[in-house]
């Protein structure tokens, strides 16, 4: 830290800070100088001392955000007047906004223009790295802050890099407008997207109205192909989700295979942007799950085939897309636009200081992610680059919605915005994230977090009382807490509450106000698998009731109200052996293990059973909370707990199903009110015509009739 130094917080206050160390802090002059050597003596209005510093504060007017100022007292000692705080003010932010959507590179065969908002630079230049050499051209100052220059000549290919002059310091930078990069985000690189043009497959989507319709699988890339025995070539890649009809040894479907016959409509993938864990060079030198961004707007480099191509990532990430279109998946794309790998070396804290994080009042930095940083939607131009990558990854890649970490702290407007804009490209747009309450820089009436869900119409939400009910605690150090599906029937009210949409009064407090809005889940990247919160919690279980268990929240999952979301490997039982938080832990752990699919293939079908049961009867996917009050009834007889759906107008061969759940190792009896016909139950769909008036149910299962 400096002993001297000079700072903007306010528009028309300077700060300056003398350690004590320096003559006890003590100065009695103070003078601002200019670019152009034009000095004019400050006035001091208060003065301030804590334990180590004396802090001078100075009026000042006509601040000129073109120029760099120099701060000098009457020892010769001095600082560059740093535009610090005064970056967070409405009226900087009013002053600089910039609202065209031009800012990065556009190539041209014969130019190209360059274009970075650095509105407190004194000065900015674009350095191009041509073979033999470096080539450097200053950048003019526009309006709004805008640097702007226009370089001759076919740049296609070229590697590029900002040179920055701000607070008194040049550093480069890498372009977050970018479209593509060097190896580890060293150098942003001018690409011609005439030449990443693919056929996107949109047209090969299924037409898609409501969230409810969904049926979400997540996945991470580099799990999905890891394992050699899924004969996949292009393992970790995105060009793994190309290749057709791989099959284990024994002939069992692995990769998009796979995913295709299961039947999902969405699959959402962890982050594929540029992350900053992993070394692109040398893939499987560390493992990380990517929610480490540092570009945002150019696809991870590890998961291409040729990182030292620039078209790589991004012809063969669009080409992931679009194969995963053919078979009619849509893809989510997992963001995190709540916090950067590190906040110094980002692109956003070299060209404009402090601007992008957020601050508490006091001035410290807020880290409601826990990750060093949090990134400032609330700034007009932070809140538009969220909005600008969004809308960029569905136009330009056929992204067809996204989940957002930790969107508690993100501001509900950008978060609406995200959606607005995003809809008017594709439609059938689908947004959704984790709305905890973060202890972050933004006052609670403005997180989109789950508490203000009202004020966020088209954003669904990850329930955590779905995942905590159903299956017990999912921390690591409560992991023998049970939920209602693993054997506690104390919580039995709020279980019916979650099987309706959590978007009722029934049976606990209401959630959200329609079950779109309601994520259901009970296994997802974070902590432990399903299977091994059971191998603790359900321990003194058989191997047999455990698999029964699991297969029973995976019922749960698909049939009830609001949106289903399954994991990857959890409908065969997927385990990280223990490990509750494997970010960083090896692809051994965190593979997708194609022998333990093989192992459990019989689940796998009764998935599949399940997805395409849950496609067939619109009943398990009612859009309202009065539809749901109005159409299904809830009933306790024999600690079972018993749903009656009324389907008239809606199931075109049923005027009434019931769903029974039995989770005690108990086989149940029960006595029906009128003879219904078996459809669905531990083994899968029913297809023979039986009716029944006296019904046995199975322990730990869930049946399903109609009349």
């Amino acid at each position: 830290m400096s002993l001297f130094r000079a700072l903007l917080n306010e528009k028309d206050k300077i700060e300056v800070r003398i350690n004590k160390e320096l003559y006890d802090g003590k100065s009695t002059n103070f003078y601002i100088r200019n670019s152009k050597d034009e000095i004019n003596e400050l006035s001091l209005i208060n003065k301030k001392e804590t334990e180590k510093e004396l802090i001078y504060f100075f009026k000042i007017n006509n601040i000129n955000f073109k120029e760099e100022y120099t701060i000098f007292d009457n020892l010769n000692r001095d600082a560059i007047l740093e535009y610090a705080l005064i970056v967070k003010t409405k009226d900087f932010d009013d002053m600089f906004y910039y609202e065209k959507d031009d800012l990065g590179p556009s190539y041209f065969k014969e130019y190209t223009i360059f274009k970075v908002w650095a509105p407190t630079a004194f000065k900015v230049f674009v350095q191009l790295h041509f073979n033999d050499e470096i080539k450097t051209f200053e950048m003019i100052r526009q309006d709004k802050g805008v640097f702007e220059v226009r370089v001759d000549g076919d740049l296609d290919g070229i590697y590029y890099q900002y040179l920055v002059r701000v607070n008194g310091k040049y550093q480069n930078t890498i372009d977050p407008y970018a479209y593509s990069s060097s190896p580890n985000h060293e150098l942003s690189c001018v690409i011609d997207l005439n030449k990443t043009n693919i056929e996107l497959n949109k047209d090969k989507l299924d037409p898609f109205k409501n969230y409810v319709d969904a049926i979400i699988y997540e996945l991470s890339i580099r799990d999905f192909s890891f394992d050699e025995y899924g004969n996949i070539k292009n393992r970790c890649k995105f060009l793994a989700f190309e290749e057709e009809n791989t099959k284990t040894n024994k002939g069992y479907p692995t990769g998009i295979s796979y995913l295709k016959e299961l039947g999902i409509t969405h699959l959402q993938l962890l982050p594929f942007y540029d992350f900053g864990s992993v070394d692109e060079t040398n893939q499987f030198l560390k493992y990380n799950w990517g929610y480490d961004p540092v570009q945002y707007n150019v696809p991870e480099g590890s998961y291409s085939s040729d990182v030292y191509n620039p078209y790589s990532r991004v012809i063969e990430c669009k080409k992931m897309i679009s194969s995963l279109h053919q078979f009619n998946i849509r893809v989510i794309m997992d963001v995190v636009y709540n916090h950067v790998y590190d906040r110094n070396t980002s692109p956003f804290e070299k060209i404009v200081p402090y601007y992008y994080f957020k601050y508490f009042k006091d001035g410290t930095e807020s880290n409601g992610s826990f990750c060093g940083n949090d990134f400032d939607s609330l700034m007009k131009m932070g809140s538009k680059f969220i909005v600008d990558s969004a809308k960029r990854w569905v136009k330009f890649y056929g992204v067809d919605g996204f989940r957002f970490d930790l969107m508690g702290i993100i501001d509900i407007e950008t978060m609406n915005k995200v959606y607005q804009e995003c809809k008017k490209i594709d439609p059938n747009i689908m947004i959704y994230g984790e709305g905890w309450d973060m202890p972050s820089a933004i006052e609670d009436k403005l997180k989109a977090a789950m508490k203000n869900e009202a004020k966020l119409e088209h954003i669904g939400f990850f329930n955590d009382r779905f995942r905590e009910v159903v299956k017990g605690s999912t921390w690591h150090d409560e992991l023998f807490k049970k939920g209602f599906a693993s054997g506690d029937n104390s919580i039995v009210n709020s279980f019916i509450n979650v099987m309706l949409g959590s978007c009722t009064k029934i049976g606990d407090t209401k959630l959200f106000s329609n079950p779109n809005k309601s994520i259901n889940y009970v296994e997802c990247h974070d902590n432990n698998t399903l299977w091994d919160k059971l191998s603790v919690s359900n321990k003194d279980e058989s191997l047999e009731i455990r698999k029964k268990r699991q297969r029973l929240m995976l019922s749960i999952v698909l049939l009830s109200q609001g949106v289903p979301f399954i994991h990857a490997g959890q409908e065969f039982y997927r385990t990280k052996h223990g490990e509750h938080n494997s970010y960083k832990s090896s692809d051994e752990i965190n593979k997708v293990d194609w022998n333990l699919m093989e192992d459990n293939y019989d689940s796998v079908l009764f998935f599949k059973d399940l997805i395409n049961f849950r496609k067939n009867h619109p009943i398990f996917r009612l859009t309202n909370e009065k539809e749901i009050i109005n159409r299904i009834k809830h009933e306790l007889i024999n600690d079972l707990v018993i749903l009656t759906y009324n389907c008239e107008g809606i199931e075109e061969n049923s005027r009434n199903i019931k769903v029974i759940i039995n989770n005690s190792t108990s086989v149940k009896q029960l006595e029906l009110d009128d003879t219904y016909t078996l459809i669905f139950n531990e083994c899968g769909e029913i297809k023979t015509n039986i009716e029944i008036k006296n019904i046995y149910i199975n322990p730990v299962s869930l049946i399903v009739l109609k009349k």
